[in-house]
């Protein structure tokens, strides 16, 4: 699915609140260089990996999910218009 850039916190955001235990989602960027994968472990706990400009692993919770996303994005796609959104199952 292709979102727009903007939209694209809230829209990951709401997503990864309605993913089941073990499934997850995949970001990428226009060309298809640079990505972020939020993975749904278990009782409000998420693994995102990025890959990109940086190359890191976090393991947060529910609640801080909504300030690492808005950071992540920032950097990974910073002048980005258009994400690409797959869910990984």
């Amino acid at each position: 699915m292709i979102i727009s850039a903007r939209s694209a916190q809230k829209i990951i955001y709401s997503t990864c609140k309605k993913l089941k235990v073990g499934n997850g989602l995949r970001i990428e960027s226009y060309k298809r260089d640079r990505f972020l994968e939020i993975y749904f472990l278990d009782h409000d706990k998420y693994k995102i990996i990025e890959s990109g400009y940086n190359r890191r692993e976090f393991e947060i919770s529910g609640e801080q999910l909504k300030d690492l996303l808005r950071e992540v994005l920032s950097i990974e796609f910073p002048r980005s218009h258009i994400l690409y959104l797959s869910e990984i199952t």
